[in-house]
């Protein structure tokens, strides 16, 4: 170790820096107080795998390498919105909710028909429906006129056979309603 005096660091700088790069340690001292200190660099740790001739500096800048070889498709989503969207599927227990109404369509041909049932078949999720909806798809299914005779009656006498039998017992599963299976009401 040597010490050296600011006056002769500044005579002498070239030759102060000349020895801390072979390895020896310069105390700089003020009116003799030491101050500063001079050392070689502690080797990074890129430096070192440099000095074992694993890895080379860089023959180009990065903005020379121009855009990335696999991006995405224009039309593609980004891979964290499309993880984002899986991962939310994940949590959600998803069920479609079917008024009477969109019943109706499934049952009887009517114009939307077709593409409820297509949108249906692409998003495939338990189906359920309020209790109400069975009594108001058969009402709103009902034959009218002369053949309405024969139907009226006939649910007429299941209505009074129930209610002589008392409450049905509850019966719960996933994807019934009622105790129905949804896809069993709509045929019904």
């Amino acid at each position: 170790m040597r010490t050296v005096g600011i006056r002769e660091l500044r005579q002498n700088t070239s030759g102060v820096v000349r020895s801390a790069r072979e390895g020896e340690t310069v105390i700089v001292t003020q009116r003799g107080q030491a101050v500063a200190q001079i050392t070689t660099l502690a080797p990074t740790p890129l430096g070192h795998l440099r000095a074992a001739g694993l890895t080379t500096p860089a023959s180009i800048s990065l903005a020379e390498l121009g855009p990335p070889l696999l991006a995405a498709a224009a039309d593609e989503a980004p891979l964290s919105n499309r993880l984002a969207a899986l991962r939310q599927r994940e949590r959600c227990v998803v069920a479609l909710y079917l008024d009477s109404s969109a019943l109706v369509k499934l049952v009887r041909a009517e114009p939307e028909s077709t593409a409820l049932t297509a949108w249906l078949a692409q998003h495939p999720a338990a189906l359920v429906a309020s209790a109400l909806a069975r009594a108001e798809v058969l009402r709103a299914v009902a034959p009218t006129g002369p053949e309405a005779a024969g139907f009226t009656a006939g649910r007429e006498a299941h209505g009074r056979a129930r209610r002589t039998a008392g409450p049905a017992p509850a019966r719960t599963s996933p994807g019934l309603t009622c105790g129905v299976r949804a896809s069993q009401a709509l045929a019904a």
